[in-house]
């Protein structure tokens, strides 16, 4: 075997046991600004999508109006969950460091075009490199798992989860307060992010050195690397072209895709198709994607609804918006440390019950049910955040150390894109059902009170937007008939929002089977450091490990 056939992973780059690693190792600077550094870019994949998400008819009002303000938030999940997995998988290659950099720098370019936007367009355009960055920024969940003790994973995940709680909870509740009361408006959505990923920018270059490309494959040239990574209803009917012609497009590049990985021989497949035949993956996959699937949705629908059926007031919504975005992280810090107790497959299925059931309930609600809608929120978010953390926590361990970022990628594509999938199903199924519901509802109340046809296709445009405040300048509309409008509204919106979580349903179940098929992984929290941060004590050159 030739020198440049040879590929050794370096002694220096193996963690090994606990015990023998360098006195100091966890509270040298370097592992300490690594940890702050993966603390500031998990803001920015919080401030990229949560407050955007919360106060897109505000943007849209301002620099629109745009009816495809509505995919700001897909584009963001879509090119999140297009990107994990590349950035898995390439960062196991060829190393973290560089890729953490550049996502953090794709985040702040994506911030500066987004926050000086004048046009729906730019902040879709913008938002694509937002959503490239979150490919990387993702990752936050698992690029210190390989630093630390196995045992020592599930409370680093609490820790970081733990500073993300604040965006989380409050996030759209800031988002609002600051589209309400600051001159800038909701561009500080995007000029918090781009501060945040530039202080990780500065931390990650300074700080964080974990194995490079040269340790992990001692004796193969980057160029010999590379030669062998050579992988060479919303808007439209659902019956349209525009809809059934990318998804033809899609499934069959699916299929292709398949077929080479399958049939063409690679050392490096992008994604061996050997992992769909690991069933502890799969199982942990399954569950964590469909919880996240809940997540992206609430994220978006929730804040409509209550714009809808309980109140106006842009305080009022943010503070009732947080019921989603601030259980979720609890639930993933209580559930990164109480996994050590030994049952998190049990806290698995236990959480996928209550997330069905508790979301499930939300097709009860209605304009007088206010509270118990807070609940269910609160209740089935926390058991998102549960599942959520627990599968990112345990994922790493369905596969050998060298494939973490693989594992741990994949399952962050296919929580993001399932998760764009099912805020495009959800988001369909409201905008027709709203349209099935509520316009005929407006308009038999325009009969009867004699309105004009103009001023019958006014209230109805009115109702279909929102505009509820419209209402009274409308011809016809009264103070006197105005809340007659207002509950045919009202009685649209219940029936609509009902539907979506009726619908949810059936993904609720598919989690609950995909929970009770996860096995028990307590017997991996050990002493074992996979890699081992550079710089962060004495390192052994001599030794090597054959892989």
């Amino acid at each position: 075997m030739t020198n440049d056939d040879a590929d050794r992973i370096a002694a220096s780059a193996v963690g090994g046991d606990l015990a023998d690693m360098p006195k100091g190792y966890y509270t040298n600077w370097r592992f300490i600004g690594s940890v702050a550094a993966v603390s500031f870019m998990a803001q920015g994949l919080y401030l990229g999508y949560i407050l955007p998400a919360n106060t897109m008819g505000i943007i849209n009002a301002d620099v629109g109006p745009n009816p495809n303000y509505v995919l700001i938030p897909t584009v963001k999940t879509l090119c999140t969950g297009v990107g994990m997995t590349l950035v898995g998988r390439l960062s196991d290659i060829f190393g973290r460091r560089w890729f953490m950099i550049v996502g953090c720098l794709l985040g702040m370019l994506g911030s500066i075009i987004n926050a000086t936007a004048q046009n729906i367009p730019t902040i879709i355009g913008g938002t694509v490199f937002v959503g490239v960055a979150g490919a990387v920024q993702t990752g936050f969940s698992f690029v210190l798992m390989e630093l630390v003790a196995n045992k020592h994973r599930p409370a680093i995940t609490a820790f970081l989860f733990l500073t993300t709680l604040p965006f989380a909870a409050f996030g759209p509740l800031l988002a609002r307060a600051l589209a309400g009361y600051t001159e800038l408006s909701w561009r500080w959505n995007y000029y918090l992010n781009l501060i945040t990923q530039g202080i990780a920018v500065l931390l990650f270059y300074f700080c964080y050195y974990p194995p490079s490309y040269s340790q992990l494959h001692e004796g193969k040239s980057i160029r010999k690397q590379l030669n062998e990574l050579d992988y060479g209803g919303g808007l439209h009917p659902w019956s349209s072209a525009s809809v059934i012609a990318p998804l033809i497009i899609g499934i069959v590049t699916l299929a292709a895709f398949a077929v080479y990985e399958i049939y063409v021989p690679q050392k490096y497949p992008l994604i061996p198709m050997s992992l769909f035949k690991n069933g502890r993956w799969l199982a942990l996959a399954g569950v964590a994607a469909i919880a996240t699937m809940f997540y992206y949705s609430l994220t978006v629908i929730w804040p409509q609804m209550i714009t809808s059926l309980y109140t106006s007031n842009n305080i009022q919504i943010g503070l009732m918006s947080g019921t989603v975005g601030g259980p979720v992280a609890f639930g993933q810090v209580i559930g990164a440390l109480t996994v050590r107790w030994g049952w998190g497959h049990w806290q698995l299925r236990i959480a996928s019950i209550v997330m069905c059931a508790f979301i499930g309930a939300m097709a009860s609600c209605d304009a007088s049910t206010r509270d118990r809608g807070i609940a269910a929120t609160v209740l089935g978010s926390f058991a998102v955040g549960v599942i959520e953390v627990i599968a990112i926590i345990a994922i790493p361990f369905t596969v050998p150390p060298k494939d973490l970022g693989l594992a741990s990628g994949l399952l962050g594509s296919c929580r993001a894109v399932l998760g764009s999938i099912a805020l495009a199903i959800f988001s369909g199924v409201l905008n027709t059902t709203k349209d099935k519901e509520i316009t005929p509802r407006l308009r038999t109340v325009a009969e009867a009170e004699g309105l004009s046809t103009a001023s019958t296709v006014a209230i109805i445009k009115a109702g279909m937007a929102s505009l509820v405040s419209a209402f009274t300048k409308i011809p016809g509309v009264t103070p006197k008939n105005v809340g007659k409008f207002i509950k045919a509204l009202q009685d649209g919106n219940v029936v609509a929002y009902n539907t979506v979580f009726y619908a949810s349903l059936a993904f609720g179940g598919a989690s609950v089977i995909c929970a009770f098929c996860t096995k028990s992984f307590n017997e991996h929290f050990t002493a074992t450091v996979d890699r081992r941060l550079q710089g962060a004590g004495h390192e052994t050159k001599n030794d090597q490990e054959t892989v």
